[in-house]
């Protein structure tokens, strides 16, 4: 009898292992695979995240000086339903002690979601700022992060630049979770000779609704896709 319990118990650990071994697998499938390799065998775009959605977000902003002082900018949360989704925005309305407000506004959605489809790819170009300007993001790995008091398996991407004529850089980090595409963290760090800024976002909590599915794009507007 001993020898039948070790035996299941191996076989469970051994079942366990080649679960978790297909997780990884199916996780990590894209990482050597552009955006574009992609994007061109996709026909339908998901967003889990969709209408009736509803999630916080907290930011916190905090500015370093030379002479040692810190200045917090912002450190605040702010509460919102998803209405609809409209290509490529999502319209957010703010909600105010449980009451949702008249106070909405358009975001694009990498602020909020990326499509699953497009999750893990090894770089993607996604629309920033409020005009959508295109920044191209680089695949930093699979991790494991506590947002909000939940635990999420998430993408990271990042972006760099520097700036040689101010001797400022600047750095973003984007946390993408695998199973939804909401974004869960994003970090942005600025450094130049008069001010080191520290830009923190992270989810604090999130309700789906309903998961939106639109007709994939012909052309990836922010990037430019191989003909044929």
């Amino acid at each position: 009898m001993k020898g039948y319990v070790v035996g299941i118990i191996a076989l469970a650990a051994a079942l366990m292992v080649g679960v978790l071994y297909l997780n990884v697998v199916v996780l990590t499938s894209k990482v050597d695979k552009s955006f574009n390799e992609v994007y061109q065998k996709l026909s339908e775009l998901t967003f889990k995240v969709g209408e009736n959605s509803t999630l916080a977000q907290h930011f916190r902003a905090v500015g370093y000086y030379p002479n040692g002082t810190k200045k917090v900018y912002t450190d605040s949360v702010r509460e919102f339903v998803i209405r609809n989704f409209t290509w490529p925005y999502y319209q957010v309305c703010f909600v105010e002690r449980g009451q949702v407000t008249k106070d909405c506004a358009q975001v694009f959605f990498p602020y909020i979601a990326l499509p699953v489809e497009v999750l893990g790819t090894r770089n993607i170009v996604l629309p920033f700022g409020g005009r959508g300007a295109p920044i191209e993001l680089t695949y930093d790995g699979l991790d494991s992060v506590s947002s909000g008091g939940n635990i999420y398996t998430v993408y990271k991407y990042r972006y760099e630049v520097e700036n040689y004529a101010q001797s400022g850089k600047a750095s973003l980090y984007l946390m993408y979770d695998v199973e939804t595409g909401a974004l869960v963290k994003a970090q942005t760090r600025s450094s130049s000779p008069d001010m080191n800024i520290t830009m923190d976002m992270w989810l604090e909590k999130m309700d789906l609704g309903e998961e939106h599915v639109m007709v994939k794009p012909a052309r990836w507007p922010w990037s430019v896709q191989p003909s044929g």
